[in-house]
């Protein structure tokens, strides 16, 4: 009796992955003439869904990553100072629309998700929900499109309000006044140190900065997570018309593949 054991199934690392598709690709062009991705210029976003599910990859995973890559990155010297962009926001582009009763839904969730009063509106397939920019309320707009067989999601806030009152506030109020306050007369008066007198501001604003610039970050990492938890459920709201394609049973995903993780 043979007492092989069976081969296991060949895995190949992201890197021997990458020279896969590409080694096929520049085999099709010159065999075929043509590029990979139908317009020969790369794979749409719905083609590596296709791709993604096949390896067990949820599409929503997926359109995150895709909209990681395509946000803009914070750059210049105001978010450098600040710790963080002061305009934050999440997009989702997905396949299928929403229906009547998804908006009332997605509004539904919006409130619950932010618990922010807020006002909604509704244009033709456009949704749009957003707070009145106060001192004590967040500055929120979250708008749903859906139309011609695609939704699009975008969900913002600005944190202008949260900046001004850390750096204003607790920096130039909190920060001068104690530094100055304490700093000049136990400086001058008391230990007769002109250079106490002038380091201990200096140390309190700092530190305060430095404090708040690290408040400013985690808050703005934690508020764009809410935002892309708010964009994801609404995009789970819409619905592919079935073709007849789908009807066969033919392309479309494979079991399991639409199912979001427990």
């Amino acid at each position: 009796m043979s007492t092989d054991l069976p081969t296991p199934a060949r895995r190949y690392s992201d890197r021997e992955v990458r020279r896969l598709l590409q080694q096929a690709a520049d085999i099709q062009k010159k065999e075929t003439g043509h590029d990979y991705g139908d317009d020969g210029g790369g794979l749409t976003l719905a083609d590596l869904q296709e791709i993604a599910a096949e390896a067990g990859i949820h599409p929503r995973y997926l359109q995150q990553a895709a909209a990681s890559i395509d946000s803009p990155k914070a750059t210049g010297l105001g978010p450098a100072l600040a710790g963080s962009a002061l305009n934050i926001s999440v997009e989702r582009n997905v396949p299928g629309e929403l229906g009547e009763e998804d908006f009332e839904r997605a509004i539904v969730d919006i409130q619950h998700a932010f618990k922010e009063p807020g006002t909604a509106s509704m244009v033709g397939r456009t949704l749009m929900w957003k707070t009145e920019a106060t001192d004590t309320q967040r500055a929120l707009q979250v708008t749903v499109s859906s139309r011609s067989g695609e939704t699009h999601i975008r969900a913002a806030e600005q944190l202008k309000v949260l900046a001004a009152g850390l750096y204003i506030g607790v920096v130039g109020g909190v920060g001068t006044g104690v530094g100055f306050g304490v700093g000049l007369p136990v400086g001058l008066s008391v230990l007769a140190s002109p250079l106490f007198a002038a380091l201990f501001p200096v140390g309190i604003i700092g530190g305060l900065y430095a404090g708040m610039r690290a408040v400013l970050k985690r808050t703005a990492a934690r508020r764009r997570r809410e935002l892309e938890r708010i964009a994801d459920r609404i995009a789970g709201y819409a619905r592919v018309s079935a073709s007849p394609q789908d009807a066969s049973g033919q392309g479309a995903l494979p079991p399991g593949a639409g199912e979001l993780p427990g």
